[in-house]
């Protein structure tokens, strides 16, 4: 066991990879049924725990010593229905702005099997456009499909089930956002290789990304 945790100091990447194919494996596991896995529920999962991902590391970054984390903003937004939310670049940069955000691992894989490369900037105005309405929150599913919980909700009730595998292959919650983008290329791949819209599928993370990454935490992070 040393000898891992020497070997995964030396490389964190690899702690990233291995922490996302286990998240992936797990999550899997509690959403299979005698029906089998439904994709629509993984991608929304795992998206809104990519989100929380990436809020845990905007925050980490902002409380660290690193400047250039130090520096990125982190602003609150209050909106008309009472609702507090959070939004700035400490956040987008994991989402879509660092080299391996949660959207740019989406990106690497969707040109790696010649799938058309979508906007970010779609789903970033549709989540502030959405922010303090009914429909924030709420992913673009394909007509006809849907899952029974929220992003958020699904966030709040899995995050104590997964965030072990974070704690024990990739400790830095900057790594937190890798380790989701890694578990979403494997959904994708799962979804393409039973020929799936991956365009709908990455819609669906994305919007519930988003969403979860501007709600505060309402209990410790792990």
């Amino acid at each position: 066991m040393r000898h891992v945790q020497s070997q995964l100091a030396e490389k964190p990447l690899l702690g990233a990879q291995i922490a996302g194919k286990e998240i992936y494996q797990n999550i899997l596991t509690m959403v299979k049924d005698e029906r089998g896995v439904q994709i629509e529920v993984v991608a929304t999962i795992l998206g809104g725990l990519a989100g929380r991902a990436c809020l845990i590391a905007g925050l980490s970054g902002q409380a660290g010593t690193d400047p250039t984390l130090n520096r990125l903003t982190l602003n609150t937004i209050s909106t008309k229905d009472g609702g507090t939310y959070l939004a700035g670049d400490a956040i987008n940069r994991q989402l879509a702005e660092r080299q391996y955000s949660v959207f740019a691992l989406i990106v690497g894989y969707l040109r790696s099997v010649g799938e058309p490369i979508p906007e970010a900037r779609e789903y970033f105005v549709h989540s502030a456009q959405s922010l303090g309405g009914p429909a924030f929150g709420v992913p673009r599913f394909a007509p006809g499909t849907g899952v029974p919980s929220t992003p958020l909700e699904y966030a709040d009730a899995l995050w104590p089930n997964v965030s072990g595998s974070l704690r024990r292959y990739a400790p830095d919650p900057q790594l937190w956002p890798t380790s989701y983008g890694i578990a979403i290329q494997l959904m994708l791949e799962m979804a393409k290789t039973s020929g799936l819209d991956l365009q709908v599928l990455v819609r669906v993370v994305m919007d519930s990304a988003l969403a979860v990454s501007k709600v505060p935490l309402k209990v410790p992070a792990a």
